[in-house]
């Protein structure tokens, strides 16, 4: 129900019926289990009630996708020149570790987690780390979002670990301050994908680091498999 509330707030041109099936539910089945969830329904989700507790920050984001719905303007929107591209991506096993909580003290969890999972590896292999994301901020309870912090290993003989098929992903590139990185997300996921690439949509987003040696600085490709 928060993956489908997140589809409904964001992609205005997918009707709430396609998005109650793409979830196994009827239309009337679906707007009773919603409401039963939220106390709202699935049509004033759309009109910008959300789910969760509230804040300033998911409010000022929520006014932004609904006044860009209405005018289709962006100021950011010219931002996304030469930092959208398609890329083939390897078969890859991912050693992870599962985070429950504000996605905003991950920080510290990566932190641990570079220290502590590099020596998984030989000496001379590049340590390839990859975050993924489960819950959006916009609908989910902040203590409640999940998040696995991943390396890139060899072959399955560590658990638990995620096995990603090759493809082809949509990659959104950023390199700037990780109080940002929220504002970056929804750039991506609640503007260019909902009306130039409105067909993709994933519960999960990869994240894949590059070394950025900046104090509360990163350097990240946001992806989406096609």
């Amino acid at each position: 129900l928060e993956a489908a509330a997140s589809l409904i707030l964001k992609h205005p041109s997918v009707s709430i019926t396609s998005i109650a099936a793409d979830f196994g539910y009827s239309a009337s089945n679906f707007t009773s289990a919603f409401c039963s969830q939220y106390g709202f329904s699935p049509s004033e989700c759309r009109g910008g009630k959300t789910p969760g507790p509230g804040s300033r920050q998911k409010s000022d984001m929520v006014d932004r996708i609904l006044n860009f719905r209405a005018s289709g303007q962006i100021d950011s929107m010219s931002g996304f020149t030469g930092r959208i591209s398609e890329r083939e991506m390897p078969e890859m096993f991912l050693y992870y570790r599962r985070k429950l909580g504000p996605y905003c003290d991950l920080q510290n969890e990566w932190k641990r987690f570079f220290c502590e999972s590099r020596p998984l590896l030989p000496a001379d292999t590049e340590a390839v780390f990859c975050g993924m994301t489960y819950s959006d901020p916009l609908v989910s309870d902040p203590s409640r979002c999940l998040y696995d912090l991943c390396i890139s290993v060899p072959e399955p003989r560590l658990v638990p670990y995620h096995h990603l098929d090759a493809g082809s992903y949509l990659i959104y590139h950023y390199s700037g301050h990780i109080h940002n990185l929220w504002e970056e997300y929804n750039n991506f996921l609640s503007f260019y994908i909902p009306y130039v690439k409105p067909g993709i949509w994933s519960r999960t987003c990869l994240e894949f680091y590059y070394p950025d040696y900046r104090p509360a600085h990163v350097t990240l490709d946001i992806c989406l498999k096609l």
